[in-house]
């Protein structure tokens, strides 16, 4: 079994799948990983569409900058943020009444938690074997008709989920700690980092 430093590792973005279906099975055990992620408030304001109908993968490849491995992958999970699962006390006309600052608050908060469900599904899918792609070169208001999305949910991002079609090689290079982290405040380097 990995680590899940060693799962972080292996996990690599993967565009050319081979022509093997997926076992409803699997596809439940990934989407399984992106239910238990947290959120605030437990709001999980996540939704999943799995699609696997050809017709339908026509249309987000049209509409997500012509990508082939979208028509290639077996599965393409579309993970959505809905910000009114966030706050369940607020019903759609009171939604629809607030500011434009308020909603843009929820949306943010459901995005970020859907993003969160969203890495839970593609390390459950390198746990399991299978590569996946992150594909987000769409516009909300060309992909949502494709899926019949509401109006004001946001579609995070389209993942295509399937065995690798050959080894992935590993990830590009990424920035060093040292980069990243700082030391009680923004721009301060951190001492616990070394290059």
């Amino acid at each position: 079994m990995m680590s899940f430093i060693e799962l972080a590792k292996k996990r690599v973005s993967v565009r050319s799948y081979a022509n093997r279906p997926m076992p409803d099975e699997d596809i439940v055990k990934i989407l399984e990983a992106g239910r238990l992620a947290p959120s605030g408030n437990n709001a999980q304001p996540w939704r999943f569409i799995v699609v696997r109908d050809a017709a339908i993968k026509k249309k987000l490849y049209e509409v997500s900058g012509k990508q082939q491995w979208i028509l290639d992958a077996p599965a393409v999970i579309a993970v959505i943020a809905d910000p009114l699962a966030k706050f369940k006390d607020v019903e759609r006309n009171e939604y629809d009444s607030l500011n434009a600052a308020h909603k843009t608050t929820l949306l943010i908060k459901a995005v970020r938690d859907a993003s969160i469900a969203a890495e839970h599904i593609v390390l459950a899918a390198t746990d399991l074997g299978y590569g996946s792609c992150w594909v987000a070169l769409f516009e909300q208001e060309e992909i949502r008709p494709v899926l019949a999305v509401p109006e004001h949910c946001y579609v995070v991002t389209l993942l295509t989920v399937g065995r690798p079609k050959e080894t992935p090689k590993p990830g590009s290079r990424r920035h060093s700690l040292a980069e990243l982290t700082f030391d009680e405040r923004y721009g301060r380097r951190t001492a616990i980092c070394r290059e």
